[in-house]
Parts: structure tokens; C-alpha cells; sequence
């Protein structure tokens, strides 16, 4: 989206989303219980921290095909009518390099 023109606004957080997802995916369909990984202290450019979990980079290709096959068509369009409609215009252009 971003070589299209669009920018992120530092607010929005679609990789809690895209977490909270793959981590349910990866419960019902593989048996791999995320809440067992370590965690660190992720900080935010605006000074947010929060606790974030370190996924096994095993799982960066399931995570990559998941994001790709799984939450840009059915939950993208949705997260980014709530949180910035303003990307709504440039998700057709992404989601038909999927195709």
C-alpha cells in the first residue's frame, strides 16, 4: 500500500490484529499454543510498551502465507473501514497481487 501512496498513521496497529489471528490459527489448526512463547517489552516510536511474543522464526513462512491468504482478504477491508478509511482506496490494488 505504502509504494501506492498510502502512510500508516502511527496510531494504527494492524500487526495486533494480524497477531491475534495467526495466534488462533496456529491454536486450532496446527496444536502450537502461542501463550507458551517467551515474551519481551516491545516499545512504540510513541513510547508505548507493551508485551509482545517472540513467534519461533519456523513459523515466519505460515505467518507470511496466513497474512497474505487469510487476514488481508477477510479482515483487512474491515480493520481499515474502522480504523482509517482513507486505505480503503488502495486495498483493490493489494489484495489483486494476491491473485
Amino acid at each position: 500500500m505504502e509504494e501506492e501512496g498510502y502512510t500508516l498513521p502511527e496510531h494504527l496497529v494492524p500487526d495486533i490484529s494480524t497477531g491475534r489471528m495467526f495466534s488462533k490459527w496456529l491454536r486450532d489448526e496446527k496444536g502450537i499454543e502461542p501463550k507458551n512463547f517467551p515474551t519481551y517489552k516491545h516499545r512504540y516510536l510513541d513510547g508505548r510498551i507493551v508485551d509482545a511474543r517472540l513467534y519461533p522464526n519456523e513459523l515466519l513462512a505460515e505467518f507470511r502465507e496466513h497474512f497474505h491468504n487469510t487476514w488481508l482478504p477477510k479482515r483487512a477491508r474491515d480493520y481499515f473501514a474502522t480504523k482509517d478509511p482513507s486505505a480503503l482506496d488502495y486495498l483493490p490494488k493489494l489484495l489483486s497481487h494476491r491473485e
